[in-house]
This record gives structure tokens, sequence and C-alpha cells, in this order.
């Protein structure tokens, strides 16, 4: 979705693309990155937008995410899914 002119992508699409099978066990590659983010003083809130999706009638925790939160997640991701290692070896 592009709010405000600011393109934002679901972190759960992300975990779909990433390869991961599981939110708590993609959340582990979000909190990492919210922590680098918070860590090199960028605004956390800017960048990783609580927000909710409705699935088959249950709410479930999602993220809209800028680009830079779908760099940091990435980089942050688990080396032993293929997917995230041809994610990062791509953005490096």
């Amino acid at each position: 979705s592009v709010p405000n002119g600011v393109p934002r992508w679901s972190a759960r699409q992300l975990m779909s693309l990433l390869g991961y099978a599981n939110w708590e066990t993609f959340w582990k590659a979000i909190n990492k990155a919210i922590g680098t983010c918070s860590t090199i003083g960028a605004d956390v809130q800017e960048h990783f937008k609580q927000t909710t999706i409705d699935e088959n009638g249950t709410r479930l925790q999602d993220y809209a995410l800028s680009k830079f939160a779908c760099y940091l997640v990435t980089m942050n991701g688990d080396t032993k899914k293929p997917a995230v290692a041809r994610a990062q070896a791509w953005l490096a």
C-alpha cells in the first residue's frame, strides 16, 4: 500500500516470500530489525507501523513495513533459508 505517498509492504507477505512458515519464527527477524533500526537512531514507528490483518475471521498482528524495514528484516533473517540467503545476496 502507499499511504501518504510512502510505499509499505506487509510483514506477513514478506514472511511468506522469505520462506518462513510461522509468525513466531519470523518475529525474531522483525525484532532484530527493530533493534537495529533503534540502534542507528532511525524512527522505528516510521519504518515498522503496527497493524492487523483479518485472516479467515481471525485478527492477526502485522506490520506495514517501509522499504528500509524490509531491507533490515531480510538482512536479519535466517540464512539457512534459501530464500533469505538469495534475498541477502541480491541486496548486497
